[in-house]
């Protein structure tokens, strides 16, 4: 499995075990502060672009409450309290997704808004005609019934209706 690459910023007030969850919830590669992450950028203005290069995972803790974040290096703001973790910003889409903090996984949060680093879905792309594709493309063009109607269904079943 392919984990897809983030930056992602979070309230530094955030507690040591909810730093630990999401170290592991997230496969995260390194944790830094606002100042460490300011200080990369300066010396090497590439440095967000390495880590999506090199399939990274760097946590940035933020103040939120002293700075005006700064969005546009992020894929991700998270804001953590009382075990949630609440989209402040997603680059896949809109923000909007709270999510408990140990249900938290990074397929998850990039999935959300359908991010092309966590699609799932088998290629399609040589069933010519349907003009549709993921999983419905697959089921037109299946003749093994698997997925038609089940007629047999618990209205049409005297069986199971008699049942006792």
């Amino acid at each position: 499995m392919n984990i897809p690459t983030a930056l992602i910023f979070i309230n530094s007030d955030v507690s040591q075990v909810s730093i630990s969850t999401l170290t592991t919830q997230l496969f995260l590669n390194e944790i830094i502060t606002d100042t460490e992450f300011s200080a990369r950028l300066a010396v090497d203005p590439d440095y967000v672009s390495n880590i999506h290069a090199n399939n990274l995972r760097v946590m940035v803790l933020k103040d939120f409450v002293l700075n005006t974040i700064d969005n546009a290096n992020a894929d991700l703001v998270l804001y953590v309290k009382s075990g949630l973790a609440s989209i402040l910003k997603n680059n896949n889409g809109p923000p909007g997704l709270a999510l408990p903090l140990n249900n938290l996984y990074i397929h998850k949060l990039l999935r959300y808004n359908n991010s092309q680093y966590t699609t799932n879905l088998p290629n399609t792309s040589n069933y010519v005609g349907s003009g549709l594709g993921g999983i419905f493309a697959l089921k037109a063009t299946d003749t093994s019934g698997v997925h038609l109607a089940n007629t047999d269904n618990e209205a049409n079943n005297t069986d199971f209706k008699n049942r006792k």
